[in-house]
């Protein structure tokens, strides 16, 4: 069998990671060690929890192998696309305007298993899509597509309304629409689109004047797959708290991202008690000005069971905050906790070093934190060297 042949069958079914191995077990054979190897690798990683002490091991292997391989393994897509991102050993995440995507899209394909793409320049669709058969031929591009990235791109009225009028709708399983300038008309006709019923993951940060419109999106019948939700940036706080805790969809969220939204204690200690999340995993509480009652509300009771995850990545906690923190039960279930930046001195790092009783942690991560050797020394011998993480 051919290197073409495997590549052939992994375009055919790009998410069955065995084609992906067993290509790997032939370069072995063929002397392309490296290439096996970063394979492995990045199938291996996506496997794991991301508190796994392996996940950083496995993300500096590749990047190893990266600065000396990476021209060569980008082949031809490096003169089609903005940027590229390899996942599960290929490229495939792209970023690319929707012209070039609409002109190129069919050779795209042929070149890598593209499951992620960044669409930019989406302010020339409803012109580039008037013809029937280019939006039939855009429509069948998108289907090949399992993620949808359309954040940061502004995405307007008439832009928005060329995806929903596509003759085809892709069966994404996650859409990015976060700082978009969707009105709340907009976001009534995409809760009833039946694009959504595929997914599940939704990243979307309405504007104000559409925020209350959020609840019309988080009560769309489509969404009973929908696993993972972010709302961060919104500024809204609270009020996307009581959204969120009205909707159904929060008895199904199993990873939720409420970074930069203005959530305060109360908020969090809302989110904390509600035991409409009993399946949540992860959660990110990241540039919130939580603060010393915060981390207060966090080192209280917990509906949260299964929380094994959580970013309080700045989050103004200190070391009144840490101390706190190092006496919550939490610890004892979490297998990550991200405390970067967040003015953690000595005091506050010897108190989570003081920590008794079980710790489950993988993953402490206090990046950009004044703590000094001695909180750093006692970190490490408390959780372990793979466990603490001081520096990039």
């Amino acid at each position: 069998m051919s290197a073409a042949a495997f590549l052939e069958a992994i375009l055919h079914e790009p998410d069955d990671v065995g084609h992906r191995l067993v290509f790997a077990d032939w370069l072995e054979d063929h002397g392309e060690e490296d290439r096996a190897e970063f394979i492995r690798l990045q199938v291996g990683r996506d496997a794991l929890h991301p508190a796994d002490p392996r996940v950083r091991a496995c993300l500096r292997r590749e990047r190893d192998l990266l600065e000396r391989h990476e021209a060569a393994w980008v082949g031809q897509l490096a003169k089609l696309v903005r940027k590229w991102r390899f996942h599960r050993g290929f490229v495939e995440e792209i970023s690319i305007g929707a012209e070039p995507f609409l002109a190129h899209g069919a050779e795209l394909f042929r070149l890598a298993p593209i499951r992620r793409l960044q669409l930019r320049n989406t302010l020339s669709l409803p012109n580039l899509l008037a013809p029937p058969r280019l939006a039939k031929a855009f429509a069948e591009l998108l289907a090949r597509v399992a993620v949808l990235d359309l954040n940061r791109e502004y995405l307007g009225e008439a832009a928005g309304q060329s995806f929903i009028n596509l003759p085809k709708m892709p069966r994404l399983r996650g859409l990015h629409l976060a700082h978009n300038a969707l009105s709340p008309e907009a976001l009534t006709v995409l809760a009833d689109s039946p694009v959504l019923a595929s997914l599940t993951s939704l990243e979307f940060t309405p504007s104000s004047q559409a925020l209350e419109a959020v609840a019309v999106l988080l009560h769309s019948p489509h969404l009973h797959q929908l696993r993972h939700l972010s709302l961060g940036g919104t500024l809204a706080g609270g009020r996307m708290v009581g959204l969120l805790l009205a909707s159904p969809v929060a008895r199904q969220l199993e990873s939720l991202s409420l970074g930069h939204a203005g959530l305060e204690a109360a908020g969090v200690a809302a989110l904390l008690s509600s035991p409409l999340l009993a399946r949540l995993e992860t959660l990110d509480l990241s540039f919130n000005p939580l603060g010393v009652d915060g981390a207060r509300a966090l080192a209280g009771p917990s509906a949260l069971e299964g929380l094994t995850q959580i970013n309080l990545s700045r989050t103004g906690l200190g070391d009144e905050g840490a101390a706190l923190l190092a006496e919550s039960p939490l610890l004892e279930r979490l297998r990550g906790i991200d405390l970067s930046l967040n003015q953690i001195r000595l005091t506050g790092g010897l108190a989570l070093a003081a920590r008794e009783g079980p710790v489950g942690l993988e993953l402490l991560d206090l990046i950009y934190n004044p703590l000094g050797p001695g909180a750093r020394e006692a970190l490490r011998e408390r959780y372990g060297e793979a466990v603490c993480l001081f520096n990039r």
